[in-house]
């Protein structure tokens, strides 16, 4: 299983510093709240400005290249912000100054800002945080009575190379940050550039996913590197309002989630998603029924696999040539590698196991969490899938919410799947349930799609109603959920994840079943 043929090709991006040389001064295209290139341009030097005052506060010369910087490897700035400009503006202009970089989502409650306060001790922060009694603002900030700052020892564990912080898991309320660095980025954007622009054409992107994720960053970054343009709208604008025109026709690029593309859909904004050279769809697997709407209305869905932990997507497939029944998640992109695992060893084409990735673009573990699913270039992921004949990723489920139910592995995705393909639910989340006879018990929660649907409705739509187009197989009957749980609404976060594990919780706390509605019992044979 290892080896370096394994790795992907090492993929030399460039740096930050050539970047900043070649930007095109009209990358960002106008908005109302910055007024243009040129503003923006000036933020990244006064903020580089601000971090190298911080180093040399008696003599704070404005820094015109990077090597003007002292290159400051012990310090670590947090960001923020939650506007995308300034947000761009700070990430910039720390990484030219050699700062290491921690990024936060500014709407995190205080459960999240307190597990960030037990990884990391920033020496400035742009942004507001909630972080006991320390507050940031819109400028820089030394960071002063942490009451975690003993804890913690980035300038020691972070190493020479600055290091970028991308945070994964806040959405249970338990933060990690994913340890990549410029070069590990770059590798993942010149793999994209690769398979998607390999005539070194721009990568005009429409951004509406935050820019503290992984999948919001690199969207940036591609622009960035292939002297391409960016709109950056919110996604409520872009549902409620009237979409912003495209500057060039079937140029541009944009990454949804499955519950972003269903309800751009539902809001008739097809004709417009219809424009883009590509629609990148991640994040969460897609449901039959969505991906059968998006194919009927013609758009160019690309299906992708990746996470923070590999830098975004590792694979690729253009849904016109994969099946809506059971859909690919498509091959490797240039610079990396997918294998399935089973004990250890690898495992032969059709045969179901771990998904392990090997990249440059793998990021160097969980910054202060060590952990066992990663090696150099190389991360165990949680996910179970198979590779077809031809090198296609199929992915099954996650190893982690795999239910076992009399002895019967399930997984959530199928089922979600089959229940969307109904039509009666607006959202569904499944999970498995303690149960005395089976071990575990499948239990749906759902948002209704009408007041005329009920578990009744969804028991016989499940045995009536092909999982995929019309001539797909129905959900196998142990399958079948044994509980079904109505609620107005599912709260999922800024990517479209549901917080299973808290589900999970309420669902099996007494104190809470209130909230959550009577179990209605399935039921109980397979």
């Amino acid at each position: 299983m290892s080896g370096p043929e394994m790795s992907g090709p090492e993929i030399s991006g460039p740096t930050v510093a050539e970047v900043w040389a070649k930007l095109r001064a009209d990358w960002l295209i106008e908005s109302e709240d910055m007024g243009g290139g040129r503003r923006w341009r000036q933020l990244v030097n006064d903020r580089r400005h601000q971090l190298n005052a911080y180093v040399f506060p008696t003599s704070p010369n404005s820094p015109t290249s990077p090597t003007n910087s002292p290159c400051p490897h012990s310090r670590l700035v947090l960001i923020a912000e939650s506007n995308p400009q300034h947000f761009l503006a700070s990430f910039l202009a720390a990484a030219l100054s050699g700062w290491h970089i921690a990024l936060a989502n500014p709407n995190w409650g205080q459960q999240e800002w307190e597990s960030l306060g037990q990884l990391i001790a920033p020496d400035v922060i742009w942004g507001r945080v909630l972080w006991g009694t320390q507050q940031g603002t819109q400028h820089s900030l030394k960071w002063a009575e942490n009451p975690n700052s003993s804890k913690v020892a980035s300038d020691c564990q972070l190493g020479s190379e600055p290091a970028i912080l991308i945070p994964t898991g806040g959405s249970t309320g338990h933060v990690k940050l994913v340890h990549h660095t410029w070069q590990s980025l770059m590798s993942a954007v010149c793999g994209f550039r690769q398979l998607f622009a390999p005539d070194a054409s721009a990568i005009n992107t429409c951004c509406t996913l935050p820019l503290y994720h992984v999948s919001g960053l690199l969207q940036i970054l591609r622009a960035w590197t292939s002297n391409a343009q960016v709109l950056i709208t919110p996604f409520k604008r872009l549902e409620t309002q009237s979409p912003p025109p495209l500057p060039a026709f079937g140029s541009h690029f944009i990454s949804l989630v499955p519950t972003q593309l269903h309800r751009l859909l539902i809001a008739d904004k097809g004709c417009w998603l219809k424009q883009f050279r590509a629609i990148l769809l991640g994040g969460a697997p897609p449901w039959p029924a969505l991906l059968t709407r998006a194919m009927a209305a013609d758009l160019p869905i690309y299906l992708s696999y990746g996470m923070t932990e590999t830098a975004a997507m590792v694979t690729a497939t253009d849904m016109r040539h994969t099946t809506v029944v059971s859909p690919s998640s498509g091959k490797a992109l240039p610079h990396a590698a997918v294998e399935i695992v089973q004990g250890g060893k690898v495992v032969t084409t059709g045969e179901t196991g771990q998904i392990v990735v090997r990249s440059h673009a793998i990021a160097q573990g969980y910054y202060n969490q060590p952990s066992p699913t990663f090696a150099p270039n190389t991360f165990y992921t949680d996910d179970l899938g198979y590779l077809s004949g031809d090198g296609q990723l199929h992915v099954v489920g996650r190893a982690s919410s795999k239910i076992i139910s009399g002895g019967e592995n399930i997984f959530p995705a199928e089922v979600e799947a089959a229940l969307r393909s109904t039509g009666q639910v607006k959202d569904v989340c499944v999970i498995g349930l303690p149960d005395e006879t089976w071990g575990e018990a499948v239990a749906a929660v759902y948002v209704p799609a009408s007041k005329d649907v009920s578990a009744q409705t969804l028991k016989q739509a499940l045995v009536t109603t092909p999982t995929g187009t019309n001539h797909g197989p129905t959900l196998s009957r142990y399958k079948h959920p044994k509980h079904w749980i109505q609620q107005d609404s599912l709260s999922r976060n800024a990517q479209g994840k549901l917080n299973r594990p808290r589900l999970f919780r309420q669902l099996t706390q007494p104190a809470s079943s209130s909230a959550t509605g009577p179990l209605t019992p399935g039921d109980d044979e397979f």
